[in-house]
């Protein structure tokens, strides 16, 4: 006989509970009672050994259900390795019950069925008793239905966080399971959808079985990704039918390998953003640029349009590839980000914050007064007065975005049918959309890829309710208008001809 006083157990024989006359139909059923009133006394049976009952029936099985926390840690521990900080509950539990396979006659019918049969000496726990159930594995464990109930939210791209909410709600009275347990289960069925592809390859399948438009470019010595281009069957309807405006801002940390993720962003009647495209590259170059321009010339192949206006920011690289791939549709620079570069220079230039607001907003010789200038005369006279008053500020400015002055200054900005988008706010607001659907920035490209198109489904529902309100239910949107559209639908009205946007 074991002693157990030794191991602060409770010293209370739990045999009787045990002891039943039930018969069960297999040993699973047989383990699920015993289990059920186990925990109900705040402990866990796990299945152990099982062989043939006894030599002289060896058609016929016996089965162990042991204590959770019987044996002891199986962690070796390796001097060449810096030791694991690690624990573990099993404690020698010596707790056990046998579950055995005997012939039963019922109905005149010889039956196999399983009986639960307790052992003296072995009814006595060492250990207190499970006070809080939350999270152990073997109280709060994922039935098959809660099993079934994570794979569908998981498909739904619902976080893992709100699944193991939406199971305490389904389920409160049961002990709920830890964001480990959730964690894994998702993991499980990742790889189970994955089935033997790597993260890139179950992307690309995901895409196709989207139908999706999408191109990619792999490195031939490496065989690595190193450019993807994917665009929604939808997002290509609407940049074939609204052309127009075409945005394009890149963003960091949406993924676990830190490639960029450009977002090309266009305009729909009704005055909403639509992401037309998602690209992912490890860098920001001309090339990679120059690759994503011929990917949207190849989208209006077919229509034979092409975009009446980019807005971009001073990314040199994108800037020389719209020079090239485009080089009569006009380019407009974000004015935020201009404003910001200069309000930088300054703080550098003057050191404190008072002599920048005095630089930018001084009435006479603010920065504002140029780039807010409604004509040439009095854009060339406020640049005059500026930097003239400003000499360091004008030379700065002279280096830096004198080449680029026609696309951020009001007065040049005004001759563009742009639609109001002088600055790559939508692009920024896509970020954020986007990032508030990933909710991580270390995603395999399979999960964010996931996300991502159930961020655009959404998109796409909201656009389409959108347009057939506008449709329905007229609608003034007051979009600042350029002296160019204004001219043109002057002439219209004057003339009585329709209306042709490739005029504007």
């Amino acid at each position: 006989m074991v002693s157990f006083e030794a191991f602060d157990g409770d010293q209370v024989d739990y045999n009787p509970l045990f002891a039943t006359n039930l018969r069960f139909a297999s040993r699973g059923e047989a383990y699920e009672w015993a289990h059920k009133i186990a925990s109900e006394n705040g402990f866990a049976l796990v299945k152990a050994n099982s062989g043939r009952k006894n030599r002289s029936q060896p058609e016929l099985f016996a089965s162990y259900f042991r204590c959770s926390r019987y044996g002891s840690s199986k962690v070796v521990y390796d001097p060449d390795k810096p030791k694991r900080k690690s624990k573990t509950v099993k404690c020698r539990c010596l707790f056990r019950i046998r579950a055995v396979e005997n012939y039963h006659v019922q109905d005149n019918k010889r039956l196999v069925l399983w009986n639960i049969i307790t052992a003296k000496g072995f009814g006595c726990h060492n250990h207190q008793p499970t006070k809080y159930k939350d999270g152990h594995r073997h109280y709060a464990g994922l039935n098959e239905e809660e099993k079934a109930y994570v794979r569908q939210q998981y498909r739904a791209a619902v976080f893992p966080r709100d699944i193991k909410s939406g199971l305490h709600q389904k389920t409160p009275d049961k002990p709920q399971p830890s964001s480990s347990q959730i964690y894994s289960e998702t993991s499980k069925i990742r790889k189970e959808l994955r089935r033997e592809r790597n993260t890139a390859q179950q992307m690309l399948a995901l895409a196709v079985e989207s139908n999706y438009v999408h191109w990619h470019v792999t490195n031939p010595d490496t065989h690595e990704l190193t450019h993807v281009f994917v665009s929604h069957p939808e997002a290509v309807k609407l940049f074939r039918a609204y052309p127009h405006v075409v945005l394009i801002d890149s963003t960091y940390k949406t993924n676990t390998y830190n490639m960029a993720l450009v977002e090309v962003v266009g305009v729909t009647p009704a005055g909403s953003s639509f992401l037309i495209a998602c690209v992912l590259s490890p860098y920001e170059s001309e090339e990679g640029y120059t690759w994503l321009l011929r990917r949207l010339m190849d989208l209006l192949e077919c229509t034979g349009a092409a975009p009446s206006c980019f807005v971009t920011d001073r990314e040199l690289g994108l800037v020389r590839a719209l020079r090239t791939l485009f080089p009569e549709t006009p380019h407009l620079l974000c004015r935020w980000h201009v404003n910001r570069a200069v309000e930088s220079r300054a703080l550098r230039i003057h050191k404190t914050v008072f002599y920048k607001d005095h630089v930018l907003r001084n009435p006479e010789s603010r920065w504002w007064n140029v780039i807010d200038a409604t004509s040439e005369e009095d854009f060339k006279k406020a640049w005059s007065v500026f930097s003239e008053k400003w000499k360091r500020m004008g030379s700065y400015i002279s280096r830096t975005w004198g080449e680029h002055a026609k696309k951020f200054v009001l007065c040049y900005t005004n001759e563009y049918f742009h639609l109001g988008n002088t600055a790559t706010s939508r692009v920024e607001f896509a970020h954020s959309l986007l990032k508030a659907w990933l909710k991580s920035a270390h995603l395999t490209l399979d999960t964010m890829w996931s996300r991502i198109h159930s961020m655009l489904e959404a998109q796409h529902s909201k656009i389409r309710k959108e347009l057939e309100d506008s449709m329905s239910r007229p609608k003034i949107y007051l979009h600042p208008l350029s002296e160019k559209t204004l001219r043109v639908v002057r002439e219209v009205l004057l003339q009585g001809t329709n209306l042709n946007l490739s005029t504007l």
